[in-house]
């Protein structure tokens, strides 16, 4: 029956898979078990940072999240908001605040959403309906200057670029803060925000991602 469906919408709509792109609607079965999240510790230069993603960045999975960033595919970012809610779980905060890494106006404007706010916020729902965490989104962090692309920089040129580019509102609590992200690679982006939210008096309990993809000269603490 789901062959007959899928061949329906090829047909009348071209709909397709964003993994493999065979005709179908939503993420067919065979690249839905290649992106079941296997969260894993992501090393980052520094060591009081725990940083989780729930897979790597190639493959279908680098498809999927390339689709709902491109093109704000829906599909593909609740898949991204499952595997977010997964290294969430895997981070172990109770009670999560989560809090979405900033976004440059360009990325605003070229996307018309702010993406990792609505991925925080797809989580938190999930969090809270399957998980049963108190999971909530607060937007504490905020741009103090317009950064660079980061996908176009190495990793010095990554931690310069983000360097004190952030600053958050002053601490109202202690529940442990979540930062999320969508792609984590060199964690310089996620440090750089735990900075600023530390230095505001957050207790920051680690950060978390759909996907890393291994910088260059480092590696993943365990390799998925």
């Amino acid at each position: 029956m789901r062959r007959w469906v899928d061949a329906a919408a090829d047909l009348v709509i071209g709909a397709h898979c964003p993994g493999c792109a065979r005709p179908g609607l939503g993420i067919c079965g065979g690249c839905a078990a290649r992106l079941r999240p296997v969260p894993r510790r992501v090393a980052v230069s520094d060591p009081e940072l725990t940083v989780v993603a729930a897979g790597v960045y190639r493959g279908v999975g680098e498809r999927v999240v390339h689709r709902w960033k491109g093109a704000g595919h829906r599909v593909c970012g609740q898949w991204a908001a499952y595997a977010v809610s997964a290294a969430v779980i895997e981070l172990g905060a109770e009670s999560p605040l989560l809090v979405p890494v900033p976004t440059t106006r360009r990325s605003r404007r070229r996307r018309g959403t702010w993406l990792v706010d609505d991925l925080a916020r797809d989580t938190a729902t999930l969090l809270r309906r399957h998980a049963r965490l108190d999971a909530s989104v607060a937007r504490l962090v905020r741009l103090r200057r317009q950064t660079a692309d980061q996908r176009a920089l190495g990793m010095i040129e990554r931690a310069r670029n983000t360097r004190g580019a952030f600053v958050a509102r002053r601490a109202t609590g202690q529940r442990p803060v979540v930062i999320v992200d969508d792609v984590v690679t060199t964690g310089a982006t996620m440090q750089a925000v735990a900075a600023a939210l530390m230095a505001a008096g957050w207790n920051v309990h680690g950060g978390v991602a759909a996907l890393a993809t291994p910088p260059p000269r480092a590696k993943l603490a365990q390799s998925w």
